[in-house]
């Protein structure tokens, strides 16, 4: 069995070498809330083409597409472990998509005032599906106080293979804002 990779913002694992009989992904992202709150937090895909822009988005409203399938939306964030899941099939993705872009961002921030830094013990990781064994965790810090979602990681088409990096930047706005100010629309 393989040892967990915990990665720094930034840090990437090959996936070819960490998993090299890896069929479908599972990425994972869990959190807590302060007490007294209630927040929605949601995981989405963006599946990005080589041209940068989305090709697709996964998440709550739209649960598949080729190769990614959103497991469901949880609304609390109560229980332990994953709150949310994507599966990524990787040799299922067309083969123009470069990279799928995960990000978590909470549900009506805006109008309701609320931000991560209402946000606790939160993460986000990769597990091999076959065997729910996990592979590499970023826990996400609160140097995103402020925000009111978070790009927490990335597969990225690596040759004949991928990569999972952790790029944990913070951002704001609906799930269509964050696409638009990051030039995937």
């Amino acid at each position: 069995m393989s040892e967990i990779t915990i990665l720094p913002k930034g840090g990437s694992i090959s996936i070819k070498e960490k998993a090299p009989n890896l069929k479908k992904a599972i990425v994972g992202t869990g959190w807590d809330v302060a007490e007294g709150q209630t927040m929605d937090l949601d995981l989405t895909a963006v599946l990005v083409g080589n041209d940068g822009k989305a090709r697709d988005v996964v998440y709550y409203g739209n649960l598949d597409a080729t190769g990614v399938h959103h497991t469901g939306d949880n609304l609390t964030g109560e229980g332990e472990g994953d709150d949310e899941q994507i599966e990524v099939t990787l040799d299922a993705l067309p083969q123009d998509v470069k990279e799928v872009v995960f990000l978590v961002n909470i549900y009506e921030a805006t109008a309701k005032g609320q931000n991560f830094g209402l946000v606790k013990n939160s993460h986000v990781r990769v597990l091999n599906a076959d065997g729910n064994i996990e592979l590499a965790r970023h826990d996400l810090a609160a140097e995103y106080g402020s925000n009111t979602g978070v790009l927490v990681a990335k597969f990225v088409r690596d040759a004949d293979s991928w990569k999972f990096e952790a790029t944990a930047e913070g951002v704001n706005g609906s799930i269509d804002q964050i696409l638009t100010a990051k030039g995937f629309k």
